[in-house]
């Protein structure tokens, strides 16, 4: 959270708020904070209230392909705290900041975050050009086919 507000720091010096926001006690507790807060909403949009479960956690068949507008709320915020993330790894050589495990472990959530949404991206929008795809390619599969059947090959 500290890497956010740095640019913002720098420029309103005179700001006791800002000021107050670049304590380190004050960042530490805001960072955790909203990392409880982000981890709580996402299971909670996930799974419903503990006393009541989400329509898709108790029955059986595929999720719907909707994507829903906390997703790319949740998406946004994960993107922000990458590109923070990204912010702390330029400020110390390479090799330091891989042997965190700290780090590591968040470049780990952040990587999964990304294919989590590349894949549910690809469900939404590619499964109509996936199927266009592979009609494409069973079409050039059987023209090429024809084509070593007949002694002439298309190039």
């Amino acid at each position: 959270v500290g890497g956010c507000f740095n640019p913002v720091l720098k420029c309103y010096k005179g700001i006791p708020f800002l000021k107050f926001l670049n304590v380190p006690v004050v960042k530490y507790v805001l960072a955790n904070a909203l990392q409880i807060a982000y981890t709580s909403v996402l299971a909670i949009c996930l799974l419903g209230w503990p006393w009541q479960a989400r329509d898709w956690t108790w029955r059986a068949g595929q999720m719907d392909t909707h994507i829903y507008s906390w997703e790319y709320i949740f998406w946004a915020w994960t993107a922000l705290r990458a590109l923070e993330e990204l912010a702390q790894a330029a400020g110390q050589e390479l090799s330091d900041y891989l042997h965190d495990t700290y780090n590591l472990t968040d470049l780990l959530v952040y990587i999964s975050m990304a294919l989590t949404i590349a894949g549910r991206l690809l469900t939404v929008y590619g499964l109509q050009m996936s199927s266009m795809v592979l009609a494409g390619y069973a079409k050039d599969q059987e023209l090429l086919q024809n084509s070593v059947r007949f002694g002439y090959a298309f190039v």
